[in-house]
């Protein structure tokens, strides 16, 4: 199956997700090319976040088609994830 990914700060990827179980948020994080929101497209982006920002929670808040979600959300195919970073004082953190 296939979701697409993106950070408010990034452009969208659509990444192919192993339908083995029941396909989660963090699923979607490590597929291959996941990393590519964050500009590292050989990485998934549970790697690319845990390198750059040191924990995927920096990333933001999670939405799974606009509603609120964590890791464990279970996804369907077609799915948009989206992470709102933090913005503190007025200015973006991570």
């Amino acid at each position: 199956m296939q979701v697409e990914i993106l950070r408010l700060t990034s452009e969208k990827v659509t990444v192919t997700v192993s339908e083995n179980g029941c396909p989660t948020v963090q699923s979607a994080l490590q597929s291959p090319g996941s990393g590519a929101v964050l500009g590292a497209p050989n990485e998934t982006l549970e790697q690319a976040a845990q390198r750059t920002y040191g924990e995927l929670s920096t990333l933001g808040e999670v939405r799974v088609n606009g509603a609120y979600a964590t890791l464990s959300t279970a996804i369907r195919d077609g799915d948009r994830i989206m992470f709102i970073p933090k913005i503190e004082g007025g200015v973006l953190v991570g």
